[in-house]
């Protein structure tokens, strides 16, 4: 059987977000063997010494996944656009200027960006004689196998082995409401005679799916995903009632969802009722609706498709925690932000995995805890949810949800130890560690490790306001932050993306070399 290093379960968002992290974490440190060799000589740094240099990331990899979500919502809507700017939809490597613009970005730049980061991925990988293939197929399950693991994916016969196994895949089908459970569908035999699209379908399929124009549709729930599904619906000139048990509130974070609630309200096509049996019926013409739907409140309407939209499924077919043999899931346990970067104070979970740590789920997968602890609501999961939201909780409203791109990002790079450097520093997304080591860079010694601590603080109550940024918090009121601190100090603290600030700095650094370290 052939045999990996490393296997990673995905092809989108989480995958390639977590190997371009791990190959800053663990790759080669060509910076310092340069270094060593001048020390030692070329050729002679100790073996020890080269060892530690040389990293420990993976030589051989195979990545096995279908195409991201985003990247098959482009293929069926070019026009659509994610509900967040590019601050907050991005790949770590993003050449995009942060700040650019508050306009929500088009699923189309986003996808030309990850195409970018899986060549820039690729690209390192070989760079430092590894191997890397993508494999296009779905896994079907993951258990152990000997001192590694065994991956079996629909394209193969054969079961791949590996060493180490990371799941990074979506976090689940949608999850399927129990009157629309086959079993709870009256004539369901019907069904049976297929027609050329899903008459009942989740919402994140029917985002990334062919969806008929000019048919009649129920979309059921009240998430974002459902607003989505509604500006689909009425971008194919469907006739559409959008139904949801406790209103549409969930379908609007930060007001990113605005336009579709409005639009909604104002053409009467809302109720606020719960779906109480669905039943497939023979129209009187062929071709005709024929999924009839009754409502809590006593209504019922007919129509050709049903889309729900309520959340995804970890144990649903292809989930992450379906694909898991139960004993090998069962050993996985969480693992929680080790350098306090969500929280001073708090324990953050940010992914599962084995004591061994051979086995990981990170990213999208982990927010909904791979039905271990139960369904929506037990005490367990609701628990773990609730701390976990504190990664989207200090970037604000903007940040959300918690199964997004910026959440996603911000998991992996505290799972693998990653940090954002460079000049276009993202501090719509910064976390506290990030946002401590940025004030270090920019200001030298002129703040103390304890104020840098606090100040970092102020920034993510400031982003955090509710209300205040609910798309994207402006470099100007990051700038102000920064500023008034320093002035409450008397200390008259630049704009720390002005020409000056190396002068800034470097006079501190100065001063902290000749006078003594400030405390």
């Amino acid at each position: 059987m052939p045999k990996y290093e490393l296997i990673v379960v995905g092809a989108g968002t989480s995958a390639l977000n977590y190997l371009y992290a791990l190959l800053k974490t663990e790759g080669p440190k060509k910076y310092s063997i340069a270094e060593a060799e001048k020390a030692f000589g070329q050729g002679k740094v100790p073996a020890s010494v080269m060892e530690k240099l040389s990293g420990s990331f993976p030589k051989s990899i195979l990545v096995i996944g279908e195409s991201d979500l985003w990247e098959r919502a482009g293929t069926f809507n070019p026009g659509y656009k994610v509900g967040q700017t590019s601050d907050h939809v991005r790949t770590p490597d993003s050449s995009v200027a942060v700040g650019r613009d508050s306009a929500f970005r088009p699923v189309s730049e986003y996808n030309s960006e990850m195409r970018k980061l899986r060549e820039n991925v690729e690209k390192g990988v070989q760079d430092i004689g590894g191997s890397i293939n993508f494999l296009r197929s779905q896994v079907t399950k993951i258990s152990e196998a000997g001192d590694g693991y065994s991956v079996k994916a629909q394209a193969s016969p054969v079961a791949y082995t590996c060493s180490k196994v990371i799941v990074a895949s979506g976090a689940g089908p949608t999850s399927l409401p129990d009157p629309l459970k086959l079993e709870n569908i009256g004539h369901k035999e019907l069904l049976k005679f297929k027609r050329a699209y899903e008459e009942l379908i989740g919402g994140t399929e029917y985002l990334y799916s062919f969806a008929p124009k000019g048919k009649q549709v129920v979309v059921y729930g009240g998430a974002p995903t459902s607003a989505w599904v509604v500006a689909r619906a009425k971008q194919h000139n469907c006739k559409i009632l959008w139904v949801a048990r406790s209103g549409w509130g969930g379908a609007n974070p930060a007001g990113r969802n605005k336009e579709v609630i409005e639009w909604a309200t104002k053409n009467k096509v809302t109720r606020q009722t719960d779906i109480a049996s669905v039943d497939v019926i023979t129209p009187p013409v062929l071709g005709e609706a024929r999924i009839h739907v009754n409502f809590s409140d006593g209504t019922d309407c007919t129509v050709h498709q049903l889309i729900y939209a309520t959340g995804a499924d970890p144990l649903g077919k292809g989930g992450p925690g379906q694909i898991l043999e139960s004993k090998l899931r069962d050993k996985l346990l969480p693992r929680y932000d080790p350098n306090y970067r969500f929280s001073p104070t708090d324990d953050v979970p940010v992914a599962w995995a084995t004591e061994n740590e051979t086995c990981w789920v990170v990213g999208a997968p982990v927010f909904r805890a791979l039905g271990k602890l139960g369904a929506t609501g037990d005490a367990a999961l609701k628990s773990f949810q609730d701390r976990y939201r504190k990664i989207s909780a200090i970037m604000g409203e903007a940040g959300t949800p918690e199964e997004g791109v910026a959440v996603v990002t911000a998991s992996i790079k505290s799972t693998t130890g990653f940090t954002q450097t460079g000049a276009n520093f993202n501090w719509n997304t910064a976390d506290l560690l990030e946002l401590r080591a940025f004030l270090t860079r920019t200001y030298g010694n002129a703040l103390s490790d304890n104020e840098r601590a606090d100040l970092a603080q102020k920034i993510v109550a400031k982003r955090s306001e509710k209300g205040l940024y609910p798309v994207q918090f402006p470099r100007d009121a990051f700038v102000k932050v920064i500023q008034d601190y320093g002035r409450l100090r008397n200390q008259n603290l630049p704009d720390p993306f002005s020409a000056d600030i190396k002068k800034f700095s470097g006079q501190y650094d100065w001063l902290a070399a000749n006078s003594g370290k400030r405390t």
